[in-house]
């Protein structure tokens, strides 16, 4: 701020001095009254009185001392604190001080400045200060939201620089013109970068200008001119070359122009030095060898976030940025390797913001030379940044970086639905995995939001049961690579095949008369391969569609009727004789067409003869169609059960001793016991 000289009468300097709110030099050991600390992280504090920071660069600027924070890490945070301030004297209160930040070997600490409008409020942040400061700064800020309970609070975090120094804080009335403060660049590409600086009043008009460093203010000045923001964009500047830029507020009226604050130098960046001008990687793959000591030392910071593979900090020494920009959703290989430093890491981030904080995959390594070799998964459209970076010490590395994109090969499976009827009336979906493809686990999973199961080998997998007519897809994903899998069509069962469907389960004639509706004809299988047709009219081979069967004590006749038939379903009834898998034709009926009823009268059939009926489906058809009938047979002889067929009657134990227990698949009415 300007200097108040003593021509200035009397009454107006007592104004000023009785104006002033807090001001503060820092010259004694110890906290001034009612000054206070708060640890945030760690417990290092500010110290008052100090006269020289770590490496002994900065004495105080005004008195014998100043405020000084140090600490050799990177995690420890205290916060200083004024008394409180009523700042509803003033009419546009401002805050003053000087400070510097001195860097070790690229490190450098943080400050932070916050205010809060009470004791018991919240603490807003007003402005933060990363650079590297070898002399005292003048900084000002215009106080925001005043209040008769008002505090000031200056945060220190160590960061392994030679500590931050405070000195010269004053809480006054705006006077005059203040120059702007908190000078930075931000640059764009390697020929263009943005000059920033924050306000220290209300104007809203600045002059800027630059030039190659070491120029005089106001002679050699490569180019400026006037903004109305707080930003100024410069082109045609040339990488590697160091520059200086100054700006002044212009207040205009009586305030006029402020001084110029500056310079602010910087030395704009070549290709790969920073993430702004970062490598192109255009396409996959890519391959280069080179070392971080053909790049600057432009990041500072400890990577720690979650994913990144280590908690130690890499980016102190020489870095170098690389861009890929995400063709499709899929996942890519970053490795390093031929490293020459023990100290080094490679990083990936989404945001140029974020490098040296939080970034999304990496690994680093602090005590070998070792390969690192990791998977990102990336987003269509996203641009990744890669940053290669040592520790200060040795400060670079040599290194080769591959970059490719993951491809698959998808697994070998076949799906097959399987009864599951026996047990739940429903179906299980096999997986016969018979080869991984690229993968060393894959994920299966069905779209019916059942369980994942996990395969790290070949086989079956069963998923299920599902209810019959539920459309179910089952996919095999390789967990190394999400994009590629196999799914299957969408696998169904419409019913369960009926009980009498194969002829080992054929139902059983026991008594005359007989008469029987079946109801689901649908989903009867080719259980035991085609059958000769007994049809004259019908030659050739059918489905071995349903089954019924009985064994006549007597000889004599019968008369067979099947009637009602519905639904899409066209029958042909033939008899049989012989036993499951080997028949011989005894007679049959082909004559009606879908919908119509077949009938077989008068059949003679001889005592003691086994007789199959099938009722099938006069085209060969592997599952009949929908539909139902009912069958009716009538006759003049006894029936028998023949107990030969195991799969239609089971007695135990044998032999018997006391008990004797018979089960049947029909009622069993009469049983006669003779002593053999």
């Amino acid at each position: 701020m300007k200097k108040i000289t003593l021509l200035f009468i009397f009454s107006i300097f007592c104004f000023v001095s009785n104006a002033q709110v807090l001001t503060q030099g820092f010259d004694t050991a110890g906290l001034p009254a009612g000054w206070t600390q708060t640890q945030i992280t760690g417990t290092t504090n500010w110290v008052s009185g100090a006269a020289n920071n770590q490496n002994s660069t900065i004495q105080p600027r005004t008195g014998a001392g100043m405020a000084y924070f140090f600490v050799g890490n990177y995690v420890n945070r205290t916060r200083l604190q004024t008394p409180a301030l009523d700042l509803t004297t003033l009419t546009t209160p401002v805050l003053t001080f000087y400070y510097t930040n001195v860097d070790w070997a690229g490190d450098t600490e943080e400050l932070r400045v916050f205010y809060k409008t009470s004791a018991a409020g919240a603490w807003t942040q007003m402005a933060v200060y990363t650079a590297s400061v070898g002399a005292w700064t003048e900084v000002n800020i215009v106080l925001q939201n005043p209040s008769n309970d008002y505090y000031i609070g200056f945060e220190g975090k160590a960061n392994w620089g030679r500590g931050l120094t405070l000195d010269d804080v004053l809480v006054d009335e705006l006077s005059g013109c203040l120059p702007p403060g908190s000078l930075s660049v931000l640059p764009t590409s390697t020929t263009e970068t943005n000059l920033l600086w924050v306000s220290a009043g209300s104007e809203g008009d600045w002059t800027y200008e630059y030039g190659a460093t070491g120029y005089t203010q106001g002679t050699g000045a490569l180019g400026g001119g006037s903004v109305t923001a707080e930003t100024a964009s410069i082109s045609g500047l040339t990488a590697g070359i160091a520059y200086d830029f100054y700006v002044q507020a212009n207040c205009g009226g009586t305030d006029s122009d402020s001084g110029f604050t500056g310079p602010f130098t910087w030395t704009q960046p070549d290709t790969g030095e920073v993430c702004e001008t970062a490598i192109d990687v255009s396409t996959l793959p890519y391959n280069t060898t080179d070392t971080t000591a053909n790049y600057g030392d432009d990041y500072d910071g400890s990577v720690g976030a979650t994913g990144c593979g280590t908690t130690f900090n890499y980016l102190t020494g020489n870095d170098v940025v690389y861009a890929y920009t995400a063709t499709s959703d899929t996942s890519i290989k970053v490795a390093l390797s031929s490293i020459g430093s023990t100290y080094s890491g490679v990083f990936v981030y989404t945001d140029c913001a974020d490098i040296g904080t939080a970034c999304v995959a990496g690994f680093g390594n602090g005590s070998s030379t070792a390969n690192y070799d990791f998977d990102v998964d990336v987003t269509n459209g996203t641009t990744y940044y890669i940053v290669i970076s040592t520790w200060a010490t040795p400060q670079s590395t040599a290194y080769t970086l591959d970059i490719t994109e993951n491809t698959c090969t998808n697994p070998t499976v076949d799906f097959t639905v399987v009864s599951d009827c026996d047990n739940s009336g429903g179906f299980m979906i096999e997986a016969d995995i018979t080869d991984l493809g690229s993968a060393t686990s894959l994920t299966v999973s069905d779209d019916q939001g059942s369980t994942n199961q996990s395969a790290s080998a070949t086989g079956v997998v069963s998923f299920g049961p599902y209810a019959n007519g539920t459309d179910v897809t089952l996919t095999i994903t390789n967990e190394q690579d999400l994009t590629c899998f196999v799914s299957s069509d969408a696998l169904t069962q419409s019913a369960c095949p009926p009980a009498n469907d194969d002829c080992a389960g054929a139902n059983i004639i026991s008594a005359l008369p007989y008469n029987f509706s079946q109801t689901d004809v649908a989903g009867s299988t080719n259980n035991a391969g085609f059958i000769t047709s007994c049809s004259a009219t019908s030659a050739g081979s059918m489905n071995d569609g349903l089954w019924f069967t009985f064994t006549p004590v007597t000889s004599g006749t019968v008369d067979i009727v099947l009637s009602n038939v519905a639904g899409t379903f066209d029958p042909q009834m033939d008899i049989y004789s012989g036993s499951c898998g080997t028949f011989s034709c005894v007679a049959s009926d082909d004559t009606g067409g879908a919908g119509d009823g077949e009938s077989i009268i008068a059949q003679a059939v001889t005592a003691g003869t086994q007789y199959f009926i099938n009722v099938g489906h006069y085209s060969g058809f592997n599952n009949l169609p929908e539909g139902s009938f009912d069958i009716s047979v009538t006759g003049t002889f006894t029936l028998g059960i023949d107990i030969m067929d195991t799969n239609a009657f089971t007695y135990f134990p044998n032999p018997v001793k006391n008990t004797l227990q018979l089960n049947a698949q029909s009622n069993i009415q009469n049983m006669s016991i003779f002593n053999m």
